[in-house]
């Protein structure tokens, strides 16, 4: 639609100092209460966590068994934040532009539970994507996510990506840091493209971050089907403490 989703994160981050990363995120899309959590493994100087996440969109007072599921594995994923190192995490949509340093390895897991469309209130569905990237030199970061998979009605396999991502610009430094994402993901009947232009500027204890994203698919018999997208993101985040961040996010999709 033309509005604006709105959500709000206040997370404890660890600044360095070997405590984990934990964060939650409440808001509405499309009609449904969402809800996403996670952890992130990275040191602080990166400035981009893990996207471990759940999203719950039940509505309806009589869905107590998605919801009962869904603090049963908010909790576990929170649980499981508190066993890793990490460091500072300002947003959990928007992408920052820092990217790995050279030779740095790490593996990112993604769980996404999806609950009532509005077409099909019954309809239940959990994605998985599995990442490990590499921090190739200073200013790009290479990615690959070796199986994107989900379960509604029995497991399917969807397809594998590699992400890259290219800064140009410091947003400490320069007056303002920019960045280019590009994702390409291949599967069964299907190939997708996601490029995002990536802006910040840090000010101080103030972030402001900017994405603007073009997602395009072809599916379907001969990849006859064709569908495409554009969006915009804008995260600011705020440093309370150095183990206290508060940040807003709004997504507009056109």
């Amino acid at each position: 639609g033309t509005v604006p989703d709105l959500v709000a994160v206040i997370f404890p981050a660890g600044g360095g100092t070997g405590r984990s990363v934990s964060w939650l995120v409440v808001g509405k899309r499309g009609g449904a209460v969402c809800a996403m959590a996670g952890g992130s493994p990275r040191g602080a100087r990166h400035g981009r966590g893990a996207r471990d996440r759940i999203i719950c969109g039940a509505s309806r007072a009589g869905e107590t068994t998605a919801m009962k599921l869904f603090f049963l594995i908010l909790t576990a994923t929170v649980l499981s934040a508190t066993r890793t190192f990490a460091g500072a995490r300002r947003f959990t949509y928007v992408y920052e532009v820092t990217t790995s340093p050279p030779g740095d390895v790490e593996i990112e897991n993604w769980v996404t539970w999806k609950v009532r469309q509005p077409n099909d209130h019954s309809f239940r569905a959990v994605d998985f994507r599995h990442e490990l990237e590499f921090g190739i030199t200073d200013r790009l970061q290479m990615a690959l996510y070796l199986a994107d998979w989900n379960y509604q009605r029995g497991f399917s396999y969807t397809g594998s990506a590699l992400e890259i991502i290219y800064n140009f610009t410091n947003p400490v430094a320069d007056p303002l840091g920019f960045s280019i994402y590009e994702e390409i993901q291949i599967g069964n009947r299907r190939v997708a493209m996601e490029s995002k232009l990536l802006a910040q500027k840090n000010f101080g204890r103030w972030v402001v971050a900017y994405n603007l994203t073009l997602e395009t698919e072809w599916e379907g018999q001969d990849l006859a089907e064709r569908n495409g997208e554009w969006q915009q993101s804008l995260g600011v985040s705020y440093e309370i403490t150095p183990r206290l961040l508060f940040g807003i996010e709004c997504l507009h999709e056109m």
